[in-house]
């Protein structure tokens, strides 16, 4: 079995609150969704916000953990599109760009 487990809801967690959170508060969130013991998933929640961390889609800052975007920015975007840890600020621009029009009608 992986031991890299609970991401949905590691990703639940994070996008239920939109805020930095503590490894606690994201051990104690998996735990009650889980319906398991703190104890029970301590371990494999610190793996994977550890290899998120590793990889790039989690940003850590002190004690505090933040989802960082996956989608990449164009060096021809402005910079107010990037990625401020708030996922609406930085998805909802691309979704109107000019290119994922273009995508769409192409698809047509």
């Amino acid at each position: 079995m992986s031991k890299y487990r609970y991401g949905d809801l590691i990703l639940e967690a994070f996008m239920e609150f939109r805020r930095p959170m503590a490894l606690e508060e994201v051990i104690e969130y998996v735990a009650e969704m889980a319906d398991k013991s703190v104890q029970e998933v301590r371990l494999s929640v610190d793996n994977t916000l550890t290899a998120a961390w590793m990889h790039g889609f989690v940003r850590r800052d002190k004690d505090l953990y933040c989802l960082e975007s996956i989608i990449k920015p164009d060096a021809n975007e402005p910079d107010e599109a990037r990625s401020t840890g708030s996922p609406a600020t930085f998805i909802e621009p691309r979704l109107d760009s000019s290119r994922v029009k273009s995508k769409r009608r192409r698809r047509r």
